[in-house]
């Protein structure tokens, strides 16, 4: 999509959603899961705070990313995700970035929730009078998890297709007929709404687990919000089901996410001229995926 197309859609979605930049809230630490379903947050969440919720300015993450950074400067605040589309940020709006996923290298493998925690510990002490936020990938898909590991199984074995991005690095490409995730396979029948819902929220505690580890260490007013909802094939746009989320979206729902504020003591933070981003090596992100079982050495 060019730069005019882009703003014109962009001021099409202003209009009809009055979203607000999450950068510009008051906030010292902002943990970001992607995807995140605000009814599922309500249910499954462990913390107290003081839940609301807010309309983010993208119904994607590509679209988040350009609306809350185009144009501002945010040079008192890291930004750690292995959301590939933080590629949008220019160097200079944002004091740095880091990404957990090798520019070299398949960049899935930067999803891992223990990766995203290990650097963003690792960050958190490095740069402590910098505002941090953290973007975590899950519940995004690929689903991590045994109830997801198992779906996967059974919809190979019955219908014949691999999935994308959750595989052995050994596997064959070519062992398969077909690329989905467990999204896709529910839109084409291979799995049930009850499934697709089981193994989303399954998802989802797996990353407040790491959560509740981060906020363990990190000090500060926290909020935990999403860049855009998720709809499991019950919201609709102009053109019918949605099945995950799309970017420009003409739906209100994918823009509901959840804002949970968990008040601390405050930390001091200050504004540096920015530096160039950076990435994960991917031996460091290796070693997360041996430690799961992921890969094979």
């Amino acid at each position: 999509m060019d730069e005019l197309n882009q703003s014109l859609r962009t001021l099409l979605v202003q209009n009809l959603y009055d979203g607000d930049n999450f950068m510009e809230e008051d906030w010292d630490n902002l943990i970001i899961l992607d995807a995140c379903r605000p009814g599922f947050f309500q249910q499954y969440h462990p913390f107290n705070g003081e839940l609301s919720y807010r309309t983010s300015l993208g119904a994607s993450s590509a679209e988040f990313f350009f609306n809350n950074f185009k144009g501002n400067r945010y040079y008192d605040t890291v930004y750690v995700t292995g959301n590939p589309n933080v590629r949008a940020i220019d160097d200079d709006s944002i004091y740095k970035v880091v990404k957990t996923f090798s520019e070299s290298h398949d960049h899935h493998k930067g999803w891992l929730p223990e990766t995203t925690l290990d650097v963003a510990l690792k960050t958190y002490e490095k740069h402590p009078n910098k505002r941090l936020a953290v973007h975590f990938m899950q519940p995004h898909a690929p689903y991590l998890g045994e109830f997801a590991n198992d779906l996967r199984q059974r919809v190979t074995e019955e219908y014949d297709v691999r999935f994308t991005y959750a595989r052995n690095d050994n596997e064959d490409p070519e062992a398969t007929t077909d690329q989905i995730n467990l999204l896709h396979a529910y839109k084409h029948g291979y799995i049930s709404k009850d499934e697709i819902r089981e193994v989303y929220a399954e998802n989802l505690c797996l990353v407040l687990e790491h959560v509740e580890k981060l906020l363990d260490t990190i000090e500060g007013k926290t909020v935990i919000t999403s860049d855009h909802s998720e709809s499991l094939g019950d919201f609709k746009g102009i053109f019918g089901r949605i099945y995950g989320h799309k970017e420009y979206a003409l739906s209100k729902k994918l823009r509901e996410v959840p804002w949970l504020v968990l008040n601390g003591s405050r930390r001091d933070t200050y504004a540096e001229n920015p530096v160039e981003s950076i990435s994960v090596e991917e031996d460091v992100v290796r070693e997360n995926l041996r430690d799961l079982g992921y890969i094979q050495e």
